[in-house]
């Protein structure tokens, strides 16, 4: 039997390493509309946890000044909706009324 070569058993630690370590990408929170059977649809980037009663949409934020430590911020659908308003306003963007008043 022929040995292996170095060569060969570093590119396959280094592909094996990559493939454990990549994530999935993760987006700005958004809220999302309801869908037709009536249960509430996850805002993209969020998972939805249930405390006690009530439902709530969570996601992992990066601890500042770490590279691997994360906090997770849980958020109801309605704060996460107040927030978003909150986001828009601070902006000084106007936002435009199209209903023609």
């Amino acid at each position: 039997m022929r040995p292996v070569s170095r060569g060969f058993l570093l590119v396959a630690a280094t592909a094996a390493l990559a493939a454990c370590a990549s994530h999935a990408p993760v987006s700005s929170a958004g809220t999302a509309a309801t869908p037709a059977d009536g249960k509430s649809a996850v805002p993209k980037g969020y998972y939805s946890k249930v405390k006690g009663h009530t439902e709530y949409y969570c996601r992992m934020q990066g601890v500042t000044g770490s590279h691997t430590l994360k906090t997770e911020v849980c958020e109801t659908p309605d704060e996460l909706a107040a927030e978003k308003a909150g986001r828009r306003a601070s902006t000084g963007i106007p936002t435009r009324d199209i209903s023609g008043n």
